[in-house]
């Protein structure tokens, strides 16, 4: 009487030391497709616009200083509201002021994209000394405002400028723009409207 044979006589077991590429290729698909995290959300007070917030992206990339910008930094969440011309949050969203019309809104999104880049909406880092922090945040500052005035020129030169030393700055060379911004934060005169500014930075990191 024959003997049947045994499948496992001519088919080794199938070694399990790796996954079956079956699995490989859906966890493949997973990564592929998982779904990231969401926008944060706009601030209570403000609210989203994407078609007027496109069109200052489009409004900055028509200047030689906002082109820049665009390219460099990321693309944040724009929201419309609050009581200040324009802000960043620490978790990366701008706010920009309802009432700003679409020069000067373009020019204060110029600034606030600067201090995205510069990390600005991380200040400050906790364990770092404050004394080279505050210095770094008002030297990232004095570009910002160089950026906000120089776009303000470029696209809404008819409106009311940024900065009551703006025309002053627009005078200078564009080489001495930074440096001469920069000494009117550390002078912090009053009529300069920059005192504010130092003392709150001064107050996020009192440890100078």
């Amino acid at each position: 009487m024959r003997m049947r044979s045994s499948p496992s006589r001519y088919h080794p077991p199938i070694a399990r030391d790796n996954p079956p590429f079956a699995a490989l290729g859906l966890a493949a698909v997973l990564a592929c497709t998982a779904p990231e995290p969401p926008a944060p959300a706009c601030p209570p007070g403000s609210h989203p616009d994407p078609d007027r917030s496109h069109a200052l992206r489009t409004a900055l990339r028509r200047t030689a200083a906002g082109e820049a910008l665009v390219a460099v930094a990321d693309d944040p969440p724009i929201c419309f509201g609050g009581a200040s011309r324009g802000s960043l949050r620490p978790e990366g969203v701008i706010v920009l002021a309802d009432s700003l019309a679409p020069g000067p809104a373009a020019a204060r999104l110029a600034h606030m994209l600067l201090h995205l880049a510069d990390d600005l909406h991380h200040f400050p880092i906790a364990g770092a000394p404050c004394a080279p922090q505050i210095a770094s945040a008002l030297a990232a500052e004095a570009r910002a405002i160089v950026a906000e005035i120089e776009v303000w020129h470029a696209l809404a030169d008819a409106d009311d400028p940024p900065y009551p030393f703006t025309r002053d700055i627009l005078d200078a060379a564009p080489a001495t723009r930074r440096d001469l911004v920069l000494a009117r934060l550390h002078a912090a005169d009053p009529g300069d409207e920059l005192a504010p500014l130092v003392r709150d930075y001064r107050d996020r990191c009192p440890g100078e």
